[in-house]
């Protein structure tokens, strides 16, 4: 089956959009389930019960019935991520090798894929003029902190320090370009 790409965006929030359809984060009272999402969407590998129960119960006290928890974690997940279709909570979130993987068959248009990519293009360019092409390009793509709400988790940590020092990088190499070519506005 071939499936329409889903939009994620994980720089200054997190959202899901599928057609026209779209959810973030706003609701705070699911950081779990966001946290499940976005491990899940970021890894794109099997994910086993034993990382995601490390992962959601990070510093806190495990939950008598853990399996179980973890069930009802994943069932509100997908009920979650059914809003944006029908049964896409089961299209998106897969069972394989005893554990859990994004589907590898759903394209994604990934903000930090975006970032990545530019920031490489960037990097090996022979051309001053493509490099700095590429750098206002990632700057423009750049919405702010990576996962914020989910910030101050252990996992989402370098991830977002990596994204800043990309932005930074870049702001600065413009910043220098744009210096250099006297383009005061």
């Amino acid at each position: 089956m071939v499936y329409p790409p889903l939009r994620v965006q994980m720089l200054g929030k997190f959202s899901l959009a599928w057609g026209d359809t779209e959810l973030n984060d706003a609701d705070n009272r699911m950081k779990k389930i966001w946290l499940l999402l976005a491990y899940l969407i970021y890894r794109r590998s099997v994910v086993s019960p034993e990382e995601i129960t490390a992962l959601l119960w990070e510093g806190d006290d495990l939950p008598e019935n853990t399996s179980g928890a973890l069930k009802t974690i994943f069932y509100r997940a997908r009920t979650l991520l059914n809003k944006l279709g029908e049964a896409a909570g089961q299209t998106l979130i897969l069972r394989k090798e005893g554990g859990y993987i994004w589907n590898p068959d759903i394209p994604l248009e990934f903000d930090l894929d975006l970032v990545d990519d530019l920031y490489r293009k960037a990097a090996s360019s022979q051309s001053e003029e493509e490099r700095f092409a590429f750098q206002r390009q990632l700057l423009d793509s750049y919405e702010g902190e990576c996962l914020p709400k989910l910030s101050t988790t252990t996992w989402a940590i370098p991830i977002a320090a990596y994204y800043q020092r990309i932005y930074m990088d870049s702001a600065f190499a413009v910043l220098l370009q744009l210096e250099n070519r006297e383009l005061w506005n």
